[in-house]
Order: C-alpha cells, then structure tokens, then sequence
C-alpha cells in the first residue's frame, strides 16, 4: 500500500506543479522508463538466482534438481509476492519521474529567488571564515582524491537500484524490503519539498573558478551536462529538457543515510553495515569536494533521511523495536470493521500508476505530453475529497448518537467513534483509493484523446449501424424510442439523468469508502470503476467509432435544445480543434463503443447484489442503469451493441476487481447479514449484554 500512495501523492503534487508552470509531466530523455525496464530486469536475474541458491541448499548439491526450484518458487515467490515487488518498484520509479518533474520548475515557481550566498556565508561562518570545500581541496589534494571521489559519488546511480532489488529479493520477510523501498521514495517527495524552501544551485555553478583546479572527471562531465540542461530549459520550457540542479537539501546524503538508518533497523550483518558508513562518508565528502552542495545541504540531507525512515515506519506499520513486525495499536475487534488486506488498500493505486504509464507511452508516441485539460480531474479531486471529509463527519456524528442515544452526540462518544473506526489506516486508505480513481481518470481522458492519432481513419460507425436495424429489423432504436417515448418532456428527463451521472459516480464512490461497515467492499466497489476507465480505453482502440449523434445528426434534429445537446456541440468543437493542432487544443473526448456510462452503471448494479446491499437500494441502482441505457441510445451517444459492450465492461472489471482486492464477496455478504440481524436485535431492545455472534 504504502509505496503506491507515495507514488500517486507524488503523481497528483507533480500534475499540479507542472499545470501552474503551463508545462505538461513528462519524463526527459525517458530517464525513469529506462531506469524501471533496467531495475525489472535485476530483479528477474535475482529471483532466478534466489530460487536457485535456495534450492541447491535443500539438494545439498552443486546445482539443485528441477523438483527442489519448482517447490522453492511456489512457496517463495507467490503471485502475491510478485505483485507486491512489482508494485513497489514501478512506485518507487513513478514517484522519481514525479520528483524530477517537481525539481525541474523550481526556477519557474520561484523565479530569481536563490540562497547560495546565504549558504556559503554560513559555510563559512561555521569553519573559521574558510570555504570547507578549499579546505578539503588543501587536505586531500587535486590529483587521485579528485577521481576516486568522483567515483564513488557516480556510485550512487548503481547503489539505488542495486539495493533496492536485493531489498526485495532477498529479505526474509518481505515488509522489510517494502519498508526500505517506501523510505527510498519518500525521499523523492520530500526532497522535491526542501528545493522550493530554499531554492540554490551550488557551489560548482555559483563559484565555478574555486573548483577549477580539479582534474576533469565524470562528476565534471555530468555538472556541464546539468548547466547545459538548465540553459535550455530557462530558454524554453516548453521544449527544453528538465532541468535538474538544486542544491538544498543533498539527496545524495539523505537516500545514504537512509540506507545507513535502515541496515541498522533491520539488523544486518556487521560487513553491510560498515559498507552502508563508508558510501555515506564517501558521499558527503564528495558533495562538497566536488561542489555540488554547502555543508548546510548535507545537514538537510540527514534531517530528510531521518524524516523519509520516519514517515515509512509510519505508513508501513514497521515496528522500530522489532523488525519485520507490523504494528496494531488498536485492537483488532474495535478496527474489525474497517479493516481491509494490503491488497484492497494497493489495488487502486497499482491500476492508477499502471494506467499512467499507459498513457505517457500512448502520449509519448504521438509527441504530446501527459496533462489534465482544464484542470477537471483536480477540480472533481477537490470537491469529492472535501465531499468526502463531510461524509466522515457525518458518519461519526450518526453513529456516535446511535450509541448515546441523543442527538447531537457528546464528543467524548464521538470521539471513540473516530478513533475505533476512523484509523490512520482507514484514512490512508479511503485517501489513496480516492486519489488512485482520479490520477485514473486523468491517464484515462489522455488516452482517450489520442485515439484518432493512433488510429487515424479507422472508424466503425457504419458497421455499428448497420448492426443496430439488423438487430431490430430494419428500424433505427433511437427513432423507435423517440416514437415511443415522444421528443418533448422525454428528452429532457433522460437529459438530466445522461448528466447527473457526473454527480453519480463521485458520489457512490463516496459513500461506498465512508459508510460501507467493511472497508475492504468499499475498495472493491472504487477499484472496480477505475478499472472501467481502464477497460474503457481498451474498448476504444478496438473498435474507434463517433456514435450517431456526429454520424447522422439529422437523426436527433426533431429533438428539443438540452443540457445533452449543449454538451455534445462541446465535445465536437473541442475534437475539431484538438485534431487541428493536438498540442493546444484540449483533448478530444469522442468515443461510442463501448458505454463507460452503462458500465460504470452495471458496475454499481450488479456490486450491490454482490456485496448483498439493501434490497430498495438494489432497485434505485436498476432504474437508475435501465433509464441510462435508454439515454445512450435516445440522445443518440451510442449504438446498441455499445451498451452490450458495456455490460460486458462492467461486469469483467467487477471480476478484476475481485481479482485485485482478493475480496471474499460470500463472506462479505454473510458478514453484513449478521451485523444486520444485530442491529435490528439491538433496536429492539433485547438484551445487549448477550454476546453477539461470532465474527465470520
């Protein structure tokens, strides 16, 4: 869990930043993908190589048998295993293509504002009125020193991954190397922070001349490289590489001292830690040797470091004074309810950053950039989040009066009710699952824009057609429906209902995470409808149509002006410009086949069933699905087979879902069966002292 909600905080931070400074996210020169694709493959060398030491172990022989390495990785290396060391690496890689995306605008958030020279007085001050970097060049020389300092702080581009995937491939108890992973990526964001409290460059840039006797050296080649980028960037933003110097705080010296902090927590051999000290003393001593940083950046460095195993012990539940323990301050009968596996907590996240990933290669291919088109992704984050802190409110105030039996409640009752239902974890997870639907939806409009461009020319509309009065013998269904239903009042109803489906989704999303008594059915309801938008996409590539509405207009002519006409004279205008200049124009959104409005519909249908919701509930959602079916065709969005095609889509992400969460829908519906039976025993005034059944 931990990893991922790091990685989409940085995603949404990263969005938000780089929309403010009117660039688009982006990975310069495909830095972070060629990282990941390089990492994946260690970790694949790895386990092989875990597999076999393990296995030749239990042979007893040089090399082991066939039999022992298949046994070894069916109880090793479970798909739960995998996904975790999956997750967590592609994480850790997003959360650093957010970072240097966060990096690369500090000078345009905040222009002109530089403190070198205040860091190089305090240098200064602290060391007797000497530059410690002149005072190290006295010590140890230009020569050697020069090249072997240099060389040990290139190391550091190997230690990361390096340890990273032994971390993971190697610890006996996977939540150690989840632990160290979380904290190497809470480096990331926490350090993108500290660039923008005090914005430097470095002694190297500020003070070239005091570095000039050094020998050229790969730490020299990379600082040109660095101002290169940098010039190019402040030229031109749009187009330059993201620039990346910063010098306050040395993140160089906090992912070290994390490494430092960290063998220590988890106990390693005595060998791994003097390693761990002498690549960190090696590394301070070149950060100011070599000039990339004032000693007050180093400091920072090990406050950041500190703060990153901190912040991780926090959001993993990694117990300080028993590695590999997880931490459960409140008893588990009191967080019962609101529990929910590591699974459900990580599924939405992993569909956000792997639907991301999607979408900067499909934006990629085409030469456009990653971006939120009017900002309407963080708007509906905004207002669902603060939606949904309202609801929490509410959810403690009602239960906490049901349990005083007045109304409004005593804060002291509704201060047990938050701490026994609303945990940190319960936060964390309701926040991220949030977070994820919406970082979906912002990779899922991106991807959906570029259809045209990657399948320029392909349009199924005819056939679609064609296949609709096939279907009802010769007929058009939406002529027949406009004869059935009429073109006045009608239209105008099933208007309104096409469009409060933007006030449907966030809202059952909402209510879903807030007042579902388990958790874990909440994730698995959100989960699903994200991976509607995935599906979704999927659908568009396969079958690219405009629905008959922009095919045969003249079809709809005789119905009245509504919200659904005024929407759809939007998307066109918006597709014609998109397609005129796809740089600038906002991302066209046209797409029939298949119905994301009826498969998101199904999707919360058919949940209710599942999770064995009330049954008045059960019926709203029906009416709720049959009269948007009928609003698709009628308004002329889509064709027939595209609503079949979205019954389809909503029950196969139901079963991802399922998949992704490891939920045991039987069980949650026996669970809130008996909680049922409890609450209708405790209305009416049985006994309460008598013990309540068992938990399932």
């Amino acid at each position: 869990m931990a990893g991922p909600a790091v990685a989409v905080v940085a995603l949404v931070a990263a969005l938000l930043g780089t929309d403010a400074a009117g660039l688009p996210l982006r990975d310069p020169d495909h830095v972070a993908g060629r990282r990941l694709v390089l990492v994946l493959g260690l970790v694949a060398v790895l386990v092989v190589l875990d597999i076999v030491i393990r296995a030749a172990r239990r042979s007893r022989g040089l090399w082991p048998s066939g039999e022992a390495m298949r046994h070894v990785r069916r109880e090793r290396w479970t798909l739960g295993r995998g996904i975790a060391v999956g997750s967590a690496l592609v994480s850790f890689y997003v959360t650093y293509l957010a970072y240097r995306n966060l990096k690369s605008i500090v000078p345009l958030l905040r222009p002109g504002e530089l403190f070198d020279r205040q860091l190089a007085d305090l240098d200064r001050t602290l060391f007797g009125g000497h530059d410690p970097a002149e005072l190290m060049h006295a010590l140890l020389g230009t020569g050697a020193a020069a090249h072997l300092l240099s060389a040990g702080y290139m190391l550091f581009f190997a230690f990361i991954p390096a340890t990273l995937a032994v971390g993971l491939v190697f610890s006996r108890d996977l939540r150690a190397g989840l632990f160290y992973t979380t904290a190497q990526s809470l480096n990331w964001l926490l350090g993108a922070g500290s660039y923008y409290l005090l914005p430097s460059l470095g002694p190297i840039y500020v003070a070239p001349a005091d570095f000039a006797d050094l020998p050229f050296s790969g730490v020299a080649r990379l600082q040109d490289v660095l101002l290169d980028q940098r010039v190019e960037f402040l030229a031109d933003p749009a187009a330059g590489a993201a620039q990346s110097i910063a010098a306050f705080p040395s993140l160089h010296v906090s992912i070290f001292f994390t490494a430092v902090l960290a063998v220590h927590m988890l106990r390693l051999g005595r060998p791994v830690k003097i390693v761990a000290w002498a690549l960190f003393w090696v590394t301070i001593a070149s950060t100011v040797y070599m000039g990339w940083h004032y000693v007050l950046d180093d400091v920072g460095g090990l406050v950041l470091g500190a703060m990153a195993i901190g912040v991780a012990c926090l959001l993993t539940g990694f117990d300080v004074r028993a590695p590999g323990a997880i931490v459960r301050a409140v008893p588990q009968a009191a967080t019962a309810a609101r529990s929910a596996s590591w699974r459900a907590v990580l599924a939405g996240p992993v569909v956000a950053i792997a639907t991301v990933l999607a979408a900067l290669l499909a934006t990629g291919a085409v030469g456009l950039a990653l971006r939120d088109p009017d900002h309407v992704a963080a708007l509906y984050l905004a207002l669902v989040g603060c939606g949904t802190l309202m609801l929490v409110g509410l959810d403690i105030a009602v239960r906490a009066g049901r349990r005083s039996g007045r109304f409004p409640p005593s804060r002291a009752a509704m201060a047990l009710v938050r701490r026994e239902r609303w945990t940190l974890r319960a936060g964390v997870a309701v926040g991220g699952a949030l977070i994820g639907f919406y970082v979906t939806y912002v990779a899922y409009r991106n991807l959906k824009s570029v259809v045209p461009l990657l399948r320029p020319g392909d349009l199924f509309d005819r056939q679609l057609a064609a296949l609709d009065r096939d279907l009802f013998a010769g007929n058009d269904p939406a002529a027949l429906l406009h004869t059935l239903l009429g073109t006045g009042l009608s239209t105008h109803v099933l208007s309104a209902t096409y469009v409060a489906f933007i006030v449907f989704l966030p809202l059952t999303i909402g209510l879903a995470l807030v007042f579902c008594r388990d958790l874990q059915a909440g994730l698995f309801y959100t989960t699903a409808q994200s991976v509607n938008w995935v599906l979704g996409i999927a659908s568009y590539y396969m079958l690219p149509s405009l629905g008959p509405i922009y095919v045969d207009p003249g079809a709809f002519a005789g119905l009245p002006h509504s919200d659904v006409t005024y929407l759809q004279g939007v998307l066109l205008e918006q597709r014609i410009d998109f397609l005129r200049d796809p740089a600038t124009g906002t991302p066209q959104s046209i797409a029939a086949f298949a119905s994301l409005h009826i498969s998101m519909s199904f999707t919360a249908a058919l949940a209710a069933h599942l999770l064995g919701l009330g049954k008045r509930l059960r019926i709203a959602l029906w009416i709720w699905f049959a009269v948007t079916v009928a609003s698709t065709v009628y308004l002329g969005w889509h064709y027939v087979l595209d609503d079949v095609g979205g019954v389809i889509l909503g029950a196969a992400a139901l079963v991802l879902a399922r998949a992704l969460t490891g939920i045991d829908l039987r069980t949650a519906r026996q669970r809130r069966r008996v909680d049922d039976s409890t609450e209708k025993t405790d209305r009416g005034g049985d006994d309460r002292s008598a013990p309540a059944p068992a938990p399932i």
